[in-house]
């Protein structure tokens, strides 16, 4: 079977402008990586796939919500937890790691899917990550020196 695709060689990041980190965020025990962004140096074209099921955790609905623009800046997963039937609280941090990651890296344009973790966790968590990306602001756009 042929694929219409280039493989490009690298991880997430051999692409220039997107730069990846990740974090311990307690979320799994034992100190193991569990929070993870993909940051990109500006709005890139974004597109999703997201279960068909009724019940949708409180990110899968965040993250349907800021797909529709079809532009994004960052993206924040956790694994670790399924951060499903977690209700109004749940939407609530959700949006809030949104806001926090989008603030921090300088973006109106964040897709995130935070955990039901104790907030101070997630917030720390996101915090640590996104502190390996300075704001947009202060870096240089593609092509410029």
């Amino acid at each position: 079977m042929k694929t219409p695709f280039t493989k490009i060689e690298g991880a997430v990041t051999a692409p220039r402008g997107f730069r990846a980190a990740a974090v311990a965020a307690g979320i799994k025990r034992g100190g193991k990586l569990d929070m993870a962004m993909i940051v990109s140096d500006t709005p890139a074209t974004a597109a999703a796939t997201f279960t068909t099921n009724q019940v949708k955790a409180a990110p899968v609905k965040v993250s349907m919500q800021h797909i529709t623009k079809g532009r994004a800046c960052a993206i924040v997963v956790n694994s670790g937890n399924a951060n499903a039937c977690t209700g109004t609280i749940g939407l609530i941090h959700a949006e809030a790691m949104a806001a926090a990651v989008a603030r921090r890296i300088g973006c109106r344009e964040t897709n995130a899917s935070a955990s039901r973790c104790p907030s101070s966790r997630s917030k720390a968590a996101s915090r640590n990550c996104s502190a390996a990306f300075p704001p947009t602001a202060a870096r240089p756009r593609r092509g410029e020196s």
